[in-house]
């Protein structure tokens, strides 16, 4: 088989690639999101602490099997933040090399707090108390905290 027709089954999150020495690769695919909100003193953004990297991040994660990169986006800022959110604008992806050097794509979506009673969603009403940001227990080995 030759050629960028070629398909081949990899993990969830993986595609194949056909890189320029002609030997198959796995494209690594994330999707995350940008979560704003408007106050009085200016444009509020969340970010996630990862301790691994000792870093502070946009939530994002790799997709899951049979998931959309929508659909991971807003999974992945769920577990991360603790927030359900609804997708607003694609944002420019990115990509890089991975630690592993496989290719990497994150394509990324601004997002709104979906409103809704205190501890919903993380959130409150319009106008009401600010959020409490935790991840869900599953993501807490990766993030440690959350703004």
């Amino acid at each position: 088989m030759t050629g960028s027709s070629r398909s081949a089954k990899h993990p969830a999150g993986g595609t194949s690639l056909p890189p320029g020495d002609g030997s198959p690769s796995v494209l690594v695919r994330a999707a995350g999101g940008v979560v704003w909100r408007q106050t009085p003193a200016g444009v509020e953004v969340v970010m996630v602490h990862r301790p691994t990297y000792d870093d502070w991040a946009l939530p994002k994660g790799k997709l899951e099997a049979g998931e959309t990169d929508e659909q991971a986006a807003l999974r992945e800022v769920r577990e991360e933040t603790g927030l359900a959110c609804r997708l607003g604008t694609e944002l420019p992806s990115t990509t890089y090399t991975d630690a592993q050097g496989r290719p990497k794509l994150v394509r990324y979506w601004s997002m709104t707090v979906v409103p809704g009673p205190p501890g919903n969603s993380g959130t409150s009403s319009p106008g009401g108390a600010a959020a409490t940001l935790s991840p869900e227990p599953k993501a807490r080995h990766e993030i440690d905290d959350v703004c």
